[in-house]
């Protein structure tokens, strides 16, 4: 995986609501709850997978929507329910 996979994972979580930023110097995308942004992941691609600053796999490549509902879960952030784009 490689920056790209990031930049592709980095709109699913906007989608619901979170703040998404990259970091092209760290190769990691920088997910916060917009309300109070102490609530945060750091996502790095590791192998096939997307994980946690804590080492906590959040998905795979190819399901970067389930991994973004991880993500809002983790950040308490309601998941959307129904299709989403």
């Amino acid at each position: 995986m490689d920056t790209e996979d990031l930049l592709r994972l980095a709109d699913h979580p906007r989608v619901r609501g979170l703040t998404v930023t990259d970091s092209e110097a760290e190769s990691r995308l920088h997910v916060t709850k917009p309300l109070n942004d102490i609530f945060t992941e750091e996502i790095d691609a590791t192998g096939d997978c997307y994980v946690t600053s804590f080492e906590c796999e959040v998905g795979e490549r190819g399901s970067e929507q389930i991994c973004a509902g991880r993500l809002a879960q983790q950040l308490s952030v309601g998941i959307a329910t129904g299709a989403v784009p």
